[in-house]
């Protein structure tokens, strides 16, 4: 199946305040891929980029490098007037409904804004088209003429949905959409969220660090960290088999209602580092507790293992090179799944030795 998003090795960096010449790397050689009616789950701590990668796709923020192929059009060289032509099948929901809808404007025509974007429609078709859309997310008829502060936060979250649904988009950004509601409205939330894309086909960039919302509605999943995609797979692969340390370490936090599943911990050790003076090599080896002495100085890629399950860890994958040039080491994966290296002698050791 064709993509219908396409994003490739994007950057986005920020001028650090306060230091010349510095900056804070936000998002660091990102490439995913979308296809029609898929939701992709992008998850990872505060920090790890992933707001920032969805606020690219849309142009809020500009992206210092990097292709975003939309359409079959690369959006992020696109200028801002041609660019609007695209910006119909384009939305997002944002993670705070009260601070997203202006408190002065009506539900409907809070919904109804984006039809501005579309023009060929009439006001008693737009006026058709945001009744339509109110019935979808199952919004009364009667709360379209209430203003934001009269709902509650998950009316005004389906009042969300609704506007980004309103221009019958191919893509919407769900950014955090449900971090704010309490555990019954978020699931009314997701299971719209499902329905609604079960009926149109639309494609997801589920943003989130709830990782329980993630499995249920992602079809696949990637996982960041400081900028950079680690782990990607199906839902499937990376809940049930997670390959990569920082993957492991963010699955064992989430606790599981069954008593006969044993919780396994995969701490790390440590906080996330500065995206400012990010760490050598692996940016996971200061926290990493399998990490080796060639993570501090080899940079790992993301190497598919099979089946679209990729991840980016020297001890789980070898680099596609197969060789790292100082020692003249071939990699290789021994059955733990752990990266070994040979050496040109035939003789076969350890990329270096675990720290403790």
């Amino acid at each position: 199946m064709a993509s219908i998003l396409s994003v490739e090795r994007l950057v986005k960096r920020f001028p650090a305040p306060g230091a010349a010449k510095a900056f804070i790397w936000a998002v660091s050689d990102v490439s995913f891929d979308i296809e029609k009616g898929e939701t992709l789950g992008l998850v990872g701590e505060s920090g790890s980029g992933k707001t920032t990668v969805g606020r690219c796709l849309l142009r809020l923020v500009e992206p210092t490098s990097g292709r975003i192929v939309f359409l079959d059009q690369d959006i992020a060289k696109m200028n801002l007037r041609d660019f609007r032509s695209l910006r119909a099948k384009i939305q997002i929901v944002f993670q705070e409904p009260h601070e997203s809808l202006d408190p002065r404007m009506t539900i409907a025509a809070a919904i109804g804004e984006p039809l501005k974007l579309v023009k060929h429609m009439t006001r008693l078709e737009q006026s058709d088209r945001i009744i339509e859309v109110a019935r979808q997310v199952l919004i009364p008829k009667e709360d379209l003429t209430k203003y934001p502060h009269e709902l509650s936060g998950g009316q005004l979250q389906r009042a969300g949905v609704a506007r980004a649904m309103i221009t019958n988009p191919e893509l919407i950004v769900l950014d955090e959409p449900t971090s704010l509601l309490d555990s019954s409205v978020r699931a009314e939330i997701m299971e719209l969220l499902i329905d609604l894309q079960q009926k149109t086909d639309v494609s997801y960039l589920f943003v989130s660090h709830d990782l329980t919302s993630v499995e249920h509605i992602s079809h696949r999943v990637a996982v960041m960290y400081l900028g950079k995609i680690v782990e990607t797979g199906t839902t499937k692969q990376v809940f049930e088999a997670p390959l990569h340390p920082y993957t492991r370490s963010l699955l064992s936090s989430v606790l599981v209602a069954d008593p006969a599943k044993e919780h396994v911990r995969a701490p790390l050790v440590g906080e996330i580092p500065s995206p400012i003076n990010r760490p050598t090599g692996c940016f996971l080896h200061t926290r990493c507790p399998i990490a080796i002495d060639a993570c501090r100085t080899v940079t790992p890629e993301l190497v598919d293992l099979g089946r679209g399950h990729r991840v980016s860890c020297i001890r789980v994958a070898p680099l596609p090179s197969q060789v790292f040039a100082r020692n003249q080491l071939v990699a290789w994966t021994d059955n733990r799944g752990f990266a070994r290296a040979e050496g040109t002698d035939g003789q076969r050791t350890e990329l270096g030795t675990e720290r403790h």
